[in-house]
């Protein structure tokens, strides 16, 4: 049976004039003819060149994009929008854009399963964007996304380039990423990189200031016993320091969130760097070794030039780094 879009349903229909739902053959009865489902197997569709098919018995939805540009080739998944007694009435492009889970993406030497993210626009076909899940290529290389404690946890194995046996993970956080860059291997690296290169700094920015404080203390206990007249004042120091310290640290992460923000367009952690030009040496200072002896360090300056990911923005910084020692 041909419906209205052009859609088609096949299947078993009823054609009736009459209340009751028979067929009575007068030709007083011909205007009054209607046609309900019976039971519909197969519904076939297009969504501006995509063929979609509908099967109703096992509630599968196939969708073939070799017709089209888009991407991939076929998507299978499972549906539950289409209700058998409106089945006529069925609206494709939302029946569509209800995909979610369970889905299966077939591209050009890899298939993707897991969730996806529909968009509808209108006179476009309905795009479909890759959430968690697995992507599985045919060379033996498996790429994982799963959510795992408010981070994507990015899992790579069986790459040919390295080591079929080994298995590298990689942590973001969620809101470091967005659906449309999720599964650009890249992108995911290099912002799981960088994170956790602010996190040892963080740490390690922690582990000086609960030494700090330790210090802070024991020297005000060595104060508070030495002079008992000094207590009030030693008390309002140690509170003094501590929040120094304390709001330090604070602008210290801040800075470590920021610092890689682009100026011009304002996107964070769009910032990376492409060259590192050597302007010389800077400085020289002599320290200590091992081994007791003091040894010559050459400390050189260098220019790191950086660019904006997303509008090429292009700055420099200045810095400073020490070499082997002589």
């Amino acid at each position: 049976m041909l419906g209205e879009n052009g859609i088609e349903f096949l299947g078993s229909f009823v054609v009736s004039n009459t209340p009751e739902g028979w067929l009575e053959l007068k030709p007083s009865k011909a205007e009054n003819i209607a046609i309900s489902a019976s039971a519909v197997d197969y519904i076939l569709a297009s969504d501006f060149g995509n063929q979609v098919i509908v099967n109703l018995t096992e509630k599968i939805i196939v969708i073939d994009g070799k017709s089209s540009d888009c991407d991939f080739s076929c998507i299978s998944a499972p549906v539950y929008e289409v209700k058998p007694q409106a089945v006529l009435d069925v609206d494709i492009r939302a029946v569509l854009d209800s995909i979610s889970n369970n889905v299966t993406v077939f591209y050009e030497g890899r298939t993707f399963n897991g969730s996806v993210t529909t968009e509808a626009i209108d006179l476009n076909p309905v795009t479909y964007l890759r959430g968690t899940g697995i992507l599985t290529y045919d060379d033996g290389k498996t790429v994982s996304i799963k959510r795992s404690a408010g981070n994507y946890v990015m899992t790579i194995s069986g790459d040919p380039r390295i080591n079929s046996g080994n298995e590298t993970c990689y942590t973001v956080p969620i809101f470091l990423m967005s659906e449309d860059n999720l599964w650009s291997e890249k992108e995911f690296i290099q912002r799981a990189v960088a994170y956790q290169e602010q996190q040892e700094e963080a740490h390690s920015m922690s582990e000086l200031v609960s030494s700090s404080q330790a210090k802070a203390l024991e020297d005000s206990k060595v104060s508070k016993s030495s002079s008992g007249s000094s207590s009030g004042c030693s008390t309002f120091e140690e509170i003094l320091v501590i929040c120094l310290i304390f709001f330090g640290v604070i602008l210290y992460i801040l800075h470590l969130i920021h610092a890689r923000d682009c100026p011009n367009c304002g996107k964070t952690h769009a910032m990376v760097d492409v060259n590192k030009v050597n302007l010389g040496k800077a400085y020289v200072k002599k320290e200590r070794q091992p081994d007791g002896t003091y040894a010559e360090i050459h400390c050189n300056r260098y220019k790191i030039i950086r660019r904006c990911r997303y509008c090429g923005y292009e700055d420099c910084k200045l810095t400073n780094e020490k070499g082997r020692p002589f």
